[in-house]
C-alpha cells in the first residue's frame, strides 16, 4: 500500500502533462501518431454538430417553406457528414491502437532487461512490473484517451448552446459542474479503499507464489491448512475492499446517469418554455438537447475511463524508475570484446541491508588468463554473492569489479554474457530443448557444432544421445525433468558454450557422481589451458586442489588469501581438516 501511495503521490506531483511528455520522449514516432489522432478528433467533433444544425434547419426552413427538395438535400448532407465522421472515428481508433502497440514495443524490452539485470537494491523490478506495461497501454492508448482528446471540444458545444440561448448555456454549465464534482468525489472516496484492497490482494497472491517452490515441504509437514489460512486472511479483506470500492463507484455512476437524464429533460423543458415565451425558435428546443448530448459524451467517457487512465499514468510513473537505469546501462555498454583477459576486484563490499550489515567487505583480487581461484568458506560466508559480483549479476555498493580494466557496469550486457560462463548453486535450466539450453536460450540450428563441443567437454554427450530425442529433447517445466546431477552437467555444458573467458562455478560437485566429478575436473583443466579464468566457490577442498590460488571467506571477510600451498598450510595449522576435505 505504501508503494501505491507513493506512486499516486508522484503522479499528482508530476502532473498529467509531464507524464505524457515522458511517454512521448521515450517512444519515437508516438508524438506524430497522436497529432494525427488529435487532428481527426477535431474534424469528427465538427462533423458531429451536423444533427443539431439539421434539426434547426428542418424547423426553421423546411417546415416553413414546405420544400421536400430542401429536406432531402439536408438529409443527404447530414448522412454524409455522419458517415465521414464514422470512418474517421474508426481510423483514429486504429491509429491509437497502433500507438499503444508502439508504446509497448518500445517499453516492454526495457522493462524485461530491468527485471533481469537490475534486481538488486532499491526500486527492484518484479514480474508485476511487466503487468504495468499492459496497464500503461490500456490507460494511455485506449478509449479514455479518445475522451480526453474530445474534451476540449466541449467548449465549442457550450458556445453553440449559448448562441442558441444564454439560459440554455447557463443550465448546461451548471449541469457539467455538478457532473465534474461527482467525478472528483468518486475518485476521492474510492481511491484509498481500492489501493488498500489491491495491496492486500497482491500480498495474498505473493503468498501463493512464494509457497510454490517449496510445495513438497508444505505437503510433507502438513502445512497446507496453515498456508490456506494465511492466504485467506489476506484474500478475504482484499475482496471486501474491492467490493466496497465497486459499490461506491456504482453509487456515483448511478448519480451521474440520473443527473444526465435530468439535465436532458430540463433542457427540453427550458427549451419548450422559451418557445412558448417566443424567446426561441422551435428548433432550438431539440437542437440544444442534441448538442448537450454531444457535449456530455466526452465527460461520460472520462467518467468511465478515468480509472484506467489514472492507473496507466501511475504505471508509467512506476516504470520510469526501471526504464532510466536500463537505458543508461545500454547506452554505456561500449565494450564488446577483449583479447587479454584479467579480472580485478578493488576493495569490493556488498551491503544490501545497509553499510553496518555487509555481506562482503573489502575484497581485493586479481586473476589473469588461465589462472584458477578456489573461494573456500562455510555456508553463509558470502561465496555466492562474490561469484555474482564477478559476473555483474549484482552491483557492488563500494569498490569496483573490472574485466580487462573496464568496470563490469560499463560493459554491454550481452557482450559480457558471451564472455562468461556460470553454474549456480542450483542448476537452472530453461524451458526449451537440450540444445537450446546449452546454446544459452538461442536457436541451436546455426551452432550445433559448438553445442556438441560443449557437451563433449562437459562429459555429457553420451547421456544426451540416450535421451528420447537427443539434443532436441525438451527440458524444463513442459519437458523432461532431469536428475540434479544430470541437470548440473547440462548447466556446465551451457557455461562452457562459446569458449568463455571467465568461468564461475558455485559448489559444482553437488549432486555429481564420480564420473561427473571426473568430467568436471577435465573440463576445468581444458578451459584453463586455453586461457580461461576459473573461479570455484566451494565449502569443500576436493576440487579446490586444482586451483593455484585460494581465498578463505568467513562472514564476508577474507581471512586468508594466496597460493594454494600457503593457504593450505595456514588452514592445516588453524583448523583440523576432515578426511573428506583432505581427499
Amino acid at each position: 500500500m505504501a508503494n501505491s501511495e507513493r506512486a499516486a503521490g508522484s503522479v499528482r506531483q508530476d502532473g498529467l502533462l509531464a507524464l505524457w511528455r515522458r511517454a512521448l520522449r521515450g517512444t519515437p514516432g508516438l508524438r506524430g501518431l497522436l497529432w494525427w489522432v488529435a487532428g481527426f478528433s477535431a474534424v469528427i467533433n465538427l462533423l458531429l454538430l451536423a444533427p443539431a444544425f439539421f434539426v434547426l434547419q428542418v424547423f426553421g426552413r423546411v417546415l416553413v417553406s414546405r420544400s421536400e427538395e430542401t429536406l432531402w438535400l439536408l438529409l443527404t448532407a447530414v448522412v454524409m457528414a455522419l458517415g465521414v465522421g464514422a470512418v474517421l472515428d474508426l481510423v483514429r481508433s486504429r491509429l491509437l491502437s497502433f500507438a499503444g502497440a508502439k508504446l509497448e514495443e518500445r517499453i516492454a524490452p526495457q522493462v524485461l532487461r530491468a527485471l533481469l539485470e537490475h534486481r538488486a537494491g532499491a526500486g527492484e523490478a518484479t514480474p508485476a512490473t511487466l503487468r504495468d506495461v499492459a496497464t500503461l497501454r490500456a490507460g494511455l492508448a485506449g478509449p479514455p484517451v479518445l475522451a480526453l482528446m474530445d474534451a476540449p471540444w466541449v467548449l465549442l458545444y457550450l458556445l453553440v448552446i449559448f448562441l442558441m440561448h444564454p439560459l440554455l448555456g447557463l443550465l448546461t454549465m451548471a449541469g457539467m459542474g455538478v457532473l465534474l464534482v461527482l467525478v472528483a468525489m468518486s475518485e476521492r472516496h474510492t481511491r484509498s479503499t481500492l489501493q488498500d484492497a489491491q495491496a492486500k490482494l497482491g500480498a495474498s497472491l505473493r503468498t501463493v507464489d512464494d509457497a510454490a517452490p517449496s510445495r513438497e515441504a508444505w505437503l510433507a509437514h502438513g502445512g497446507t491448512e496453515v498456508l490456506a489460512r494465511r492466504w485467506q486472511g489476506l484474500h478475504e479483506p482484499a475482496v471486501a475492499g474491492l467490493r466496497a470500492a465497486a459499490d461506491r463507484a456504482a453509487l456515483y455512476q448511478s448519480l451521474s446517469r440520473l443527473l444526465r437524464q435530468l439535465l436532458q429533460s430540463g433542457m427540453l423543458a427550458v427549451g419548450a418554455w422559451l418557445v412558448l415565451e417566443q424567446q426561441a425558435a422551435p428548433g432550438v428546443m431539440v437542437g440544444a438537447t442534441l448538442v448537450l448530448g454531444r457535449a456530455l459524451a466526452p465527460l461520460e467517457g472520462l467518467i468511465a475511463g478515468w480509472r484506467p487512465l489514472l492507473d496507466g499514468l501511475r504505471s508509467l510513473n512506476r516504470l520510469n524508475a526501471h526504464l532510466v537505469p536500463a537505458r543508461d546501462a545500454a547506452a554505456s555498454g561500449t565494450m564488446d570484446s577483449a583479447s587479454t583477459h584479467r579480472l580485478r576486484l578493488d576493495a569490493v563490499s556488498f551491503a544490501p541491508l545497509g553499510p553496518h550489515r555487509p555481506v562482503l567487505r573489502g575484497v581485493n583480487l586479481e586473476l589473469g588468463a588461465g589462472q584458477m581461484l578456489a573461494v573456500i568458506g562455510p555456508s553463509g560466508s558470502g561465496k555466492t554473492v562474490l561469484g555474482r559480483l564477478m559476473l555483474g549479476l549484482v552491483q557492488a555498493h563500494s569498490g569496483s569489479v573490472l574485466l580487462d580494466g573496464v568496470e563490469l557496469k560499463a560493459w554491454n550486457r550481452s557482450a559480457l554474457g558471451r564472455l562468461c560462463g556460470y553454474v549456480g548453486h542450483e542448476p537452472q535450466l530453461f524451458d526449451g530443448t537440450v540444445a537450446e539450453n546449452i546454446a544459452r536460450g538461442a536457436a541451436a540450428d546455426d551452432s550445433m557444432e559448438q553445442v556438441r563441443a560443449a557437451a563433449e567437454l562437459a562429459g555429457i554427450a553420451s547421456l544426451i544421445e540416450q535421451l528420447p530425442q537427443g539434443y532436441l529433447t525438451p527440458l524444463g517445466s513442459q519437458g523432461l525433468q532431469l536428475a540434479q546431477g544430470q541437470a548440473r552437467r547440462v548447466a556446465l555444458a551451457r557455461a562452457l558454450f562459446g569458449e568463455p573467458a571467465l568461468l564461475v562455478l558455485d559448489e559444482p560437485t553437488a549432486g555429481l557422481d564420480a564420473d561427473g566429478e571426473q568430467a568436471l575436473v577435465q573440463a576445468v583443466e581444458a578451459v584453463r589451458q586455453r586461457g580461461c579464468i576459473v573461479v570455484v566457490l566451494t565449502a569443500r577442498l576436493r576440487l579446490a586442489r586444482l586451483a593455484d590460488q585460494w581465498m578463505v571467506l568467513r562472514a564476508g571477510v577474507v581471512s586468508r588469501q594466496g597460493s594454494r600451498e600457503a593457504v593450505a598450510a595456514w588452514l592445516s595449522g588453524r583448523v583440523p581438516a576432515s578426511k573428506e576435505a583432505q581427499s
